[in-house]
């Protein structure tokens, strides 16, 4: 099998040394290379009646172009590990690729072709919960990705990262987002919280059960800094913004999937608007990760 990667989506019209630099420094802790993506659109045929279709040319001076700049990027990337990287253990590699034509599309088929261990992209300059939530390419990217998705603001460094928290449900589904991000705690030395927001006018009984089968099954994921607790409130987005301020987390993870409570109430206008302001990195964990 091929080295795994680090999947950087990156625009190169604007480069953006702290999204690849904390990438590289991502790819170096977790033995991985770089590949740089991008998409570009194409410029599609023009047809003309009784002729034959006519294929503007600037379509390959676009793709040149695109080229060029990543090119000057995956330069500028491989100086910088050079620089400011042990290489006693590892140095990751840089490639990089660009494609004409839709990024959901083009997504898929490098999921499929590489050996991909995570997705890192920016947030917007805005807010980064704000692009995730309601962003079009991050919802792209965290609708067709297969591999963890790690959506960055501006002027992160992963030596920042001391606490994780993750969102949990008690859903058992949750447990191969935790066992992944456990692997990764490891390996960047940060320690992992578990949390459950519970609403205190739900009903315990089927909750309890979810809760029991699933700490039955966290006890088999092998961390020494892994910890669980459980809040109450009404909204889960409101709780989870006050604890993560209160315990100083450096990082939200939580699960995608089209039915999770978190998700629903995440993309409601009420709490759109308690997290404009959030600049809080997230890795989401897609349901259908392999």
């Amino acid at each position: 099998m091929s080295m795994k990667k680090i999947l950087v989506l990156t625009d190169p019209s604007e480069n953006a040394p702290d999204l690849t630099q904390a990438a590289a420094k991502l790819a170096n802790e977790l033995h991985c290379d770089v590949l740089l993506f991008s998409v570009y659109q194409s410029i599609p045929m023009t047809t003309f009646y009784g002729a034959s279709p006519w294929i503007n040319g600037n379509d390959a001076s676009w793709q040149q172009e695109s080229n060029d700049k990543l090119s000057v990027i995956a330069f500028e990337l491989r100086a910088f590990i050079l620089l400011s990287l042990p290489g006693e253990r590892w140095r990751p590699e840089v490639t990089f690729h660009c494609e004409a034509g839709d990024l959901s599309d083009n997504l898929k088929n490098v999921l499929e072709s590489e050996n991909i261990e995570m997705i890192v992209m920016g947030a917007s300059k805005q807010s980064g919960f704000k692009h995730f939530l309601f962003g079009k390419n991050t919802n792209l990217v965290v609708s067709n990705a297969t591999r963890p998705v790690l959506i960055l603001p501006g002027k992160f460094e992963f030596k920042d990262v001391q606490k994780v928290l993750f969102a949990t449900d008690f859903s058992v589904s949750d447990l191969k987002a935790v066992n992944l991000l456990a692997k990764y705690a490891e390996a960047l030395h940060f320690d992992l919280e578990l949390v459950h927001v519970e609403d205190i006018e739900d009903k315990q009984s089927e909750e309890n059960v979810s809760k029991q089968v699933f700490l039955n099954m966290l006890e088999d994921i092998n961390h020494p800094n892994l910890t669980h607790l459980e809040i109450h409130g009404k909204n889960v987005v409101q709780s989870l913004k006050r604890l993560c301020s209160r315990q100083g987390i450096d990082m939200l993870a939580l699960l995608h999937h089209q039915d999770a409570l978190l998700i629903r109430m995440l993309k409601s206008s009420t709490t759109k608007n308690i997290l404009d302001q959030q600049t809080l990195p997230v890795i989401v964990f897609p349901s259908k990760m392999k």
